[in-house]
């Protein structure tokens, strides 16, 4: 089996939005914070968890309509929708 294209669905309304190329990597992150409270008698500060951010997913997206002629508009429009 070969590789299948990427694709980007819009849970909104389940608009599903193949892209042209794959990405070849992408991260996910995730921060989470602990900030430090200085105690009076201990060496180091105490930390404690407050709360975990969002993940975010990062990629870079290659849109080339340049062999088809097609408005490559028509491409990112639906992704900046």
């Amino acid at each position: 089996m070969g590789l299948e294209k990427a694709s980007i669905t819009d849970l909104d309304n389940d608009e599903e939005i193949e892209v042209l190329f794959n990405p070849k990597e992408y991260l996910l992150e995730k921060e989470v914070r602990w900030p430090e409270h200085a105690i009076q008698g201990l060496d180091s500060p105490a930390v404690q968890f407050t709360c975990g951010e969002r993940e975010v997913l990062s990629m870079e997206l290659f849109f080339d309509t340049s062999n088809t002629n097609e408005d490559v508009r028509d491409h990112t429009d639906k992704v900046k929708k």
